[in-house]
């Protein structure tokens, strides 16, 4: 998984970046105009694997991990037309969920400089500089098309394909995104490798300060019409990245959090996505992945290594929660909990699989 957070001048999104990443990361480069992207890799702090570390006593603990890019903010200067650069444009269309970082916290110098928290404002322009990206992206695939066109290279191929992104460009002019147009299966194939940002699953996260947090129900909700909506405060959360577990679990107790910016977010974006994990467990190893809802058992075994997918006999499967009440495997066992799937098998959320392969 690979979020990407976006925002406008000064919303506050890197401060965020370093919450969730504890200031680590590296920077990629940029060019003499624009900073380049921060990126980190940062862990998946799922508790179930801490009870299945504690029951197995593996030599090694493996966690899932996703990938967090900061990229640079969302504006233009005079005369530009583009949104991003073209490396951030590859950069960013990589990303599986946007994460729209919204101002709603005041501050002397941010609002010398933008003027005070517009959090409704923000969203609409941001959103239609998205918009705008991807109008320009169709704008130059036309101008290519007409070319071919004109020069008689697959005419019929062509001809469709203008015209699904002559339909596309007429409602994204009139600030509707792509998904509006309830498109068929062969029109989504068709405008895949496009990799449009407005058809990626985008969240809202809300930066708030510290005395207007919790109290925005209204625009939260209001929000929440067209997306998931996520509220922190920002530069509480990083002052958190710098304490010991016993300091920063009193202060989010102060502040009503039961659970930090990563893991909060983390459960967001595996809700937006449609991610669930399963598990693998042993003296060896015990070890989270991360899969689509929905996904079956050799699918899973393929992410687990391809040559186990290629010789799927079999997957034992038995619920994290079921071995958490029963105590051990054995007492699954003795229970008739534990069970062989096969590839057809969906997985669910918290299984528990040991696939049988043969190569």
């Amino acid at each position: 998984m690979k979020l990407g957070i976006i925002g406008l001048p000064g919303s506050g999104k890197t401060t965020i970046f370093r919450a969730l990443s504890g200031k680590s990361g590296l920077t990629l480069p940029g060019d003499e105009s624009r900073p380049g992207a921060n990126v980190a890799s940062v862990e998946v702090m799922d508790p179930r694997v801490d009870r299945l570390a504690a029951m197995y006593r593996p030599r090694k603990v493996t966690r899932a991990r996703f990938d967090v890019v900061d990229f640079p903010y969302i504006g233009r200067k005079e005369g530009d037309r583009q949104l991003l650069t073209p490396s951030e444009l590859g950069l960013i269309r990589s990303i599986d969920a946007l994460c729209i970082v919204i101002r709603n916290f005041r501050d002397p110098l941010m609002d010398s400089i933008y003027g005070e928290p517009r959090p409704r404002h923000d969203l609409d322009s941001l959103y239609s500089e998205i918009l705008l990206s991807d109008l320009l992206v169709i704008e130059k695939r036309l101008s290519s098309i007409e070319k071919t066109m004109a020069r008689g290279k697959n005419p019929d191929d062509s001809r469709m394909e203008r015209e699904l992104l002559i339909r596309i460009k007429d409602n994204l002019e009139q600030g509707s995104d792509i998904s509006s147009l309830r498109l068929q299966e062969k029109e989504k194939r068709l405008i895949s490798g496009y990799q449009f940002l407005c058809l990626k699953p985008a969240m809202v996260l809300l930066n708030s300060d510290e005395t207007s947090f919790g109290n925005n129900g209204d625009l939260i909700a209001e929000m929440e019409k067209r997306f998931k909506v996520m509220e922190l405060a920002g530069r509480f959360e990083m002052e958190l990245s710098d304490l010991d577990t016993k300091d920063m679990n009193e202060l989010m107790n102060d502040m009503g959090l039961d659970a930090s910016v990563l893991d909060r977010l983390t459960t967001l974006a595996y809700g937006v996505l449609g991610y669930i994990s399963f598990f693998t467990v042993g003296e060896d190893e015990v070890r989270a992945w991360t899969i689509k809802r929905g996904t079956k058992a050799l699918d899973a075994a393929g992410v687990i290594h391809s040559d186990i997918a290629k010789g799927f006999i079999r997957a034992e499967c038995f619920s994290f929660s079921d071995l958490m009440a029963a105590g051990s495997e054995k007492e699954l066992r003795g229970k008739g909990l534990i069970r062989l799937e096969g590839k057809d098998y969906t997985v669910k959320d918290g299984d528990i699989l040991n696939i049988r392969f043969n190569v």
